[in-house]
């Protein structure tokens, strides 16, 4: 397409706008140079400092994005963070989210999750959606404010409507399990249609159970299938979800539905994690072949050993039952710790439950109430997990409850840094 540096400086606003800060740079470059042939990097960075002392937010924002990396400016952590809160300070709302980010990760600043959720707040209040999904995390979670699901709610519904993926599958998940408001399984199914259709891959795969099990949908099992397809490598489909869901839903179909065995064991065994979680799943359920613990355990071991984290808490479940061997809860508690790490509730729960009861491991109520928190909360609805963690609660200090939910809060952004649930940063 021809040059046109207009077009270009208005979607870099935009994307300042929805929270991508760094491209705030490359914006603050186009619209600076828009008139000029030539593109003089030292005038610029004079010309973006001096509009920084006169008090332009847009310019402090960009300075303290240049002194961070590098760029034209000395690399300075603390002229940086000392932009940053001036921009902030003056009502910059891509600067309050990113400085709600340092606060709540300990980046440069003491850690100090009240502060942080309230500078998201003061940059969603604005409309920005990235802020207004972190704030309804900070709610869902209990971060720097108390745990509300109805106010969780309420933002993510702000970030939703304005399109952002991660907000829609969180209030698709809020419907389903009735968290923070009414469970409706038909909203629940419409905001995942949202994500799915956006490419959000979990959603994708909770549409196909949406249509697989007729839950806010017509049950529809080609549909599910479609969907199931989509969210998985097409010849992997079936390895990543509930296989005897997956013979329900083909009831009825064509022959040839589930025909697929061959490649399916021959990627088990090239090192495929989602083939080896499938073959365990076969091998544990009975699945076409004889029931075999024993054999499950090692396929469930290879996929858990490359991070599949529904392999990891299912072999920890293998370990402790005595499935295929003696029971091992050591053991079965390092892989629920890996699985609950990453976010997966029922290991949260399970672990939470380990440490509480003590099978197999000293009690620990302390690690019994931080699990068990991580698995009552987020949208997720688990009536035994949130009973247990009201009765851990009880002898408990309040700075042990606040240390267990400061906890929480540096595990969530660590698996949102790394991109699990989203990106603080866009990194362009």
């Amino acid at each position: 397409m021809p040059e046109d540096r207009e077009e270009a400086a208005k979607w870099y606003r935009k994307a300042v706008e929805m929270g991508y800060s760094s491209n705030g740079i490359k914006g603050f470059y186009i619209v600076q140079d828009m008139n000029r042939p030539e593109f003089e990097p030292a005038a610029e960075a004079a010309k973006c400092r001096k509009a920084a002392d006169l008090g332009n937010a847009d310019a402090m924002f960009t300075l303290a994005e240049r002194c961070r990396l590098g760029d034209q400016e000395p690399q300075s952590s603390e002229e940086a963070m000392k932009w940053l809160q001036r921009a902030a300070a003056h009502g910059h709302a891509p600067a309050q989210s990113r400085l709600g980010d340092h606060l709540a990760q300990g980046l440069g600043l003491p850690r100090d999750p009240q502060k942080a959720a309230a500078w998201y707040r003061k940059a969603a209040d604005q409309g920005h959606v990235i802020p207004q999904y972190k704030l309804a995390e900070c709610y869902a979670l209990g971060a720097g404010v108390g745990r509300n699901q109805a106010e969780a709610v309420k933002w993510y519904r702000f970030a939703a409507d304005q399109g952002y993926v991660l907000a829609q599958y969180r209030l698709s998940l809020c419907y389903f399990y009735g968290q923070g408001l009414p469970q409706d399984w038909a909203a629940a199914a419409k905001w995942c249609r949202m994500a799915a259709e956006q490419g959000h891959g979990e959603a994708e795969f909770r549409l196909g159970v949406h249509y697989g099990l007729g839950q806010g949908l017509p049950r529809d099992p080609c549909k599910a299938i479609s969907w199931f397809r989509k969210a998985k490598q097409p010849s992997l489909f079936e390895a990543r979800y509930d296989l005897s869901l997956k013979y329900y839903l083909a009831h009825g179909l064509p022959p040839g539905v589930l025909q697929e065995g061959t490649w399916y064991l021959e990627a088990a065994e090239a090192g495929d994690p989602s083939a080896q979680f499938g073959i365990a799943r076969q091998y544990a359920r009975g699945l076409g072949i004889r029931v075999d613990p024993e054999a499950a355990k090692n396929w469930y071991r290879k996929a858990a050993a490359q991070g599949d984290v529904d392999a990891q808490r299912l072999l920890a479940d293998h370990l402790l039952e005595g499935q295929g061997a003696e029971s091992n809860a050591p053991e079965a508690a390092e892989w629920y710790c890996k699985a609950a790490t990453a976010g997966d509730k029922e290991a949260q729960l399970s672990l939470g439950k380990l440490y509480r009861k003590g099978g197999g491991l000293p009690k620990n109520p302390v690690e019994a109430y931080f699990w068990l928190s991580m698995a009552s909360s987020g949208g997720y609805e688990n009536l035994e997990a949130s009973r247990l963690f009201k009765e851990m609660a009880v002898g408990l200090s309040d700075q042990a409850r606040q240390a267990c939910t400061d906890r929480g809060w540096v595990i969530q952004n660590a698996r949102f840094n790394n991109g699990r649930v989203f990106a603080w940063d866009r990194g362009f």
